[in-house]
């Protein structure tokens, strides 16, 4: 059996890994749909479509898996997360609801009030959650307004949610929109053609734009920011999980990057991603410029966690409620059960999904509005 602290640090990578594979699949399918309202071609919007189609449900997959593994790895946080942010996480849920109905029923009648609802109900079902995952990101740098009542373990809240609608939090929640549509315009680029592929393009490299600049002032804002700092917890932090000294301390999230050189390894892999993928546009390479999108991706979220390590979910109201990897976690048992299950489950799934996309774009790299045309009772 491994040791408690080397399986906590193994689950925080896993855990981030799936994240960043759920944002890199499932992101694209929400930036294409974002396209659907403003497209003026009803073959166009078939097509946009039809080239997320037939994977968008197996990438919510990454969701479940996301979910599974907070409730098993971090049950704490799982409950302080689920309890506190009810009503984000509802919101998010009833959205994503309205994603596979619109697939499959907006192309069945031929009534442009219909299809246009299905179109605007879509977008909203994509960025929706985008939007809120980005919020509830940006409130792990300033805290959730919570404590652990400390004899039964359960969570607290002292503010009004409304709360997480700052400044920041709404900026980081923009970040998430603009890096899925920059993803989904890399995918439209890669898998249309003609104007529906300049059109692709063209968005790609405004939303990348858009993004970096948005992201570098979030960068700026959180290096000026405050951070939790964990200066001392219980020998055994799983037993007294409220042992901690914590305090916020200036400059405290940049210093993490100061203290393991390491990590500036993920911003680099960002901002030479967003150039690879933008030279690659350029250069009409398109497989490129998606898989160095995907990169990006990657080196947002890291950049992220990095910052954040060890902390989970950090409380504002009472500081030494913080959860971190360390306290929040499951027992060693359970840790390494799950790791011996979870590693064989991600890897099959995982095989499972690029067997998938090679098989569907195999014979053929992009999609018309001709194959649409073609088949029309075949396709959404």
């Amino acid at each position: 059996m491994l040791p408690l602290p080397l399986l906590q640090i193994i689950w925080w990578f896993l855990i981030g890994l799936i994240l960043i594979i759920y944002a890199s699949t499932a992101g694209y399918d929400a930036g294409l749909t974002a396209y659907l309202p403003f497209l003026k071609k009803e073959e166009d919007k078939r097509v946009v479509l039809n080239i997320s189609a037939p994977t968008w449900d197996g990438n919510q997959t990454w969701v479940v898996f996301a979910g599974g593994g907070l409730f098993v790895v971090w049950p704490m946080v799982y409950s302080a997360a689920f309890s506190g942010l009810y009503f984000a996480f509802i919101a998010i849920l009833w959205t994503l609801l309205l994603r596979p109905p619109g697939y499959d029923y907006r192309s069945k009648l031929h009534s442009h009030l219909w299809r246009r609802t299905w179109d605007v109900l879509l977008a909203i079902s994509g960025l929706v959650p985008v939007f809120l995952f980005g919020v509830i990101v940006g409130n792990a740098f300033l805290g959730f307004p919570f404590t652990i009542e400390p004899h039964f373990f359960q969570p607290i809240y002292h503010v009004e949610l409304s709360h997480l609608l700052n400044p920041f939090g709404l900026l980081c929640g923009f970040i998430s929109v603009f890096m899925i549509l920059m993803h989904g315009s890399s995918y439209l680029a890669r898998r249309s053609e003609n104007e529906l592929c300049a059109l692709g393009r063209r968005m790609h490299k405004l939303f990348l734009v858009i993004l970096s600049l948005l992201f570098t002032s979030a960068a700026l804002w959180v290096i000026a920011l405050p951070g939790f700092v964990l200066l001392h917890q219980d020998a055994d932090p799983l037993l007294y999980p409220l042992q901690n000294t914590v305090q916020l301390i200036p400059h405290a999230w940049i210093e993490r990057y100061h203290q393991n050189p390491l990590c500036y390894f993920a911003p680099l892999v960002t901002y030479a991603s967003w150039m690879m993928s933008y030279i690659a546009n350029q250069k009409a390479r398109f497989t490129l410029c998606f898989w160095s999108s995907v990169l990006s991706i990657a080196g947002v979220m890291a950049c992220v966690g990095f910052a954040l390590f060890p902390f989970v979910f950090p409380s504002s109201f009472n500081l030494n409620h913080s959860l971190t990897v360390w306290n929040a976690s499951s027992g060693q048992y359970a840790l390494n059960t799950m790791l011996c299950i979870g590693v064989v489950l991600l890897s099959v799934t995982l095989w499972y999904k690029l067997w998938t996309f090679k098989v569907i774009w195999s014979k053929q790299k992009t999609l018309s509005a001709k194959d649409v045309a073609d088949n029309e009772h075949l396709f959404y």
